[in-house]
């Protein structure tokens, strides 16, 4: 409501002791100022979806439609681990492709929310349309422009499949602007919902890092302008920025110690499952000693005799823990080569077992019970 009944002996008060004149010019003032304080606090209580759709209630291929389930105070350490929160908000800002989770140490703009096609995409607040077009990687994007606070914020919504607004369209808190679809550089159906502090163009992407959004988000490129020209979304919408700054602040230092740069001497680097089938997910993970997070003064690249893929394939950013990702399609005793200055530091083996040869091993295991505890944990 805008007014405030709470009160009622001031706008008594208020009535009786000025002339007409005042008591307009009075009333004037309040309206102007209640008004003022409602828009301010219209902006940002929504989130861009309202519902989602898709594989979230325990039976395989089962489309079921559930209220988007919200991060409660941005606690990501208490929903991270839960699958339906990781369906659904698939990469979180400042966060990587490859573990869409790994938050404050990479370079996503954003948070992208997964639905199906169609899925309705509200206004997060009052605002006008100022972009409503297609932005290549981003596809279909909408960019609404909002006063809040004395601040300047723009929020953007891409991967549209259609848009429902023009440009200088005045929105609605919760107002239908879209729907979601998978254009531009998608995998699948969801928003990129990014909230951009910096004066210029919109959406914002960081100048002078090189390379297509998915390399400067995996690899941490611009990471720091990143950090100073765009909002952790999801923190911005619960805290409503009130303790914005606080509980960045807070859960930053739950997750970072000093930054700094690393040398390879500075990791422990392994193979999480050096015996593994063709076809499977094969990992390398790379962790700091002493929990110290930075950039590598060189970065590290990954290399086998094999026509392996890694994902990423170089790596200059560590934060505490990261993993490199590849998937071995043929049989066989491989070696990986991790080169810096294109000297190689590490060597690692993986051994990937074809079905025959895994059938051979598992005769042999039935007299063995050391190889058939390494058959049960091959994946």
């Amino acid at each position: 409501m805008l007014w405030d009944l709470s009160n009622r002996e001031y706008y008594y008060d208020l009535f009786q002791n000025f002339n007409f004149l005042e008591k307009m010019k009075r009333i004037f003032i309040l309206l102007i100022s209640l008004l003022i304080r409602w828009c301010a606090k219209s902006f940002a209580r929504s989130y861009p979806v309202k519902q989602v759709e898709g594989n979230f209630c325990g039976q395989t291929g089962w489309l079921c439609k559930i209220d988007l389930p919200r991060i409660e105070k941005a606690d990501y350490l208490k929903y991270q681990n839960l699958p339906r929160y990781r369906q659904i908000y698939t990469v979180m800002w400042w966060g990587t492709y490859f573990g869409g989770w790994d938050f404050w140490f990479w370079s996503h703009q954003g948070v992208d929310i997964a639905s199906i096609k169609g899925t309705p995409i509200y206004s997060a607040g009052d605002g006008e349309v100022v972009l409503a077009e297609s932005r290549g990687e981003r596809g279909n994007t909408v960019v609404i422009r909002h006063n809040w606070k004395n601040q300047v914020l723009h929020t953007v919504y891409a991967h549209l499949e259609t848009i429902e607004v023009k440009v200088w369209d005045f929105v609605k808190e919760g107002q239908l602007i879209a729907k979601m679809g998978a254009t531009g550089n998608a995998t699948g159906p969801h928003v990129h919902f990014q909230i951009d502090t910096n004066e210029g163009k919109h959406p914002y992407f960081p100048k002078g890092c090189g390379g297509t959004i998915a390399e400067v988000v995996n690899e941490a490129k611009c990471w720091n302008q990143i950090k100073q020209n765009t909002l952790d979304p999801i923190l911005f919408l619960e805290t409503q920025w009130t303790v914005f700054l606080a509980e960045r602040g807070a859960l930053k230092s739950q997750k970072t110690s000093s930054f700094g740069f690393l040398e390879y001497r500075d990791l422990d680097i392994k193979m999480e499952n050096p015996i593994l089938m063709q076809g499977s997910l094969a990992k390398i993970s790379l962790q700091t000693k002493n929990d110290r997070d930075g950039f590598l003064a060189d970065e590290l690249t990954f290399s086998s005799t094999s026509d392996f893929e890694f994902f990423p394939s170089k790596v200059s950013y560590i934060g505490s823990w990261r993993s490199v990702s590849f998937v071995p399609k043929q049989a066989g005793l491989y070696p990986i080569y991790l080169k810096s200055k294109d000297k190689t530091v590490k060597t690692l083996r993986i051994f990937v077992l074809d079905e025959a040869t895994r059938k051979i091993l598992e005769q042999k295991a039935e007299s063995n019970p050391a190889l058939q505890e390494v058959l049960n944990n091959i994946k």
